[in-house]
């Protein structure tokens, strides 16, 4: 961000390269750099270049004094600068980032930006989000239990292990849905426990689903 015609060169080249949208993710600012007429144009100059989308990540960045993790949380969130970026260019497509924790957030962010992207929350509570497509989209709600959810990712677990992975790999990116539940503490600390031994197979995963279905989850 702190080079804005190089970043603007490699939009030039990628239009030319392909046919999809490019998109530019980024930040109200960097370190010093971080005032409203800067972040504009910056946006100002990826648009000539090409660029057909903007996620705004509604924090700024201090590259010298927090690393990255700490970047993601100790910036403030300052949604009225994205605001105010999407009311001086109404042309342009502005997303938010940042913040996002609940389908009402992305309601109601979408009154106002063109899209919004949801990082940390989707991965962290993914349960939440069941009802997305049908709130955001009007599709159809098509509610899956928890241990549906479970039994339909036994089949890429086999595969995983039958590869040479580890049962872990898989089912610690299921251990998010187990949250707002009774005994949820006691079934994570199982799945996690039991799934990390070298010879965890997806037995250990039947098991939870069927305890979770046994509790009506």
């Amino acid at each position: 961000m702190g080079k804005p015609k190089i970043v603007a060169n490699c939009i030039e080249t990628m239009k030319k390269s392909c046919n999809i949208p490019i998109t530019v993710k980024h930040r109200l600012g960097i370190d010093h750099l971080d005032n409203d007429d800067y972040l504009m144009q910056f946006v100002d100059v990826c648009s000539i270049a090409g660029a057909d989308r903007f996620i705004v990540h509604a924090r700024k960045a201090w590259l010298n004094g927090l690393n990255p993790k700490e970047n993601r949380t100790i910036p403030p969130l300052e949604y009225e600068r994205v605001q105010k970026l999407k009311d001086r260019r109404p042309s342009l497509i502005i997303e938010l980032n940042g913040g996002i924790n609940t389908i009402n957030d992305c309601v109601n962010s979408l009154k106002i930006f063109d899209g919004v992207m949801v990082g940390r929350a989707a991965y962290s509570h993914p349960f939440i989000w069941r009802r997305i497509d049908s709130i955001i989209y009007g599709e159809q709600e098509k509610y899956l239990s928890r241990s549906e959810i479970i039994r339909k990712m036994i089949p890429f677990a086999e595969k995983h292990i039958e590869n040479d992975g580890r049962l872990w790999q898989i089912s610690k990116h299921i251990i998010n849905l187990i949250e707002n539940i009774p005994n949820a503490k006691i079934l994570r600390q199982e799945l996690s426990e039991k799934c990390q031994t070298q010879k965890a197979d997806v037995s250990i995963l039947k098991k939870i689903a069927q305890q979770l279905e046994d509790a009506g989850q």
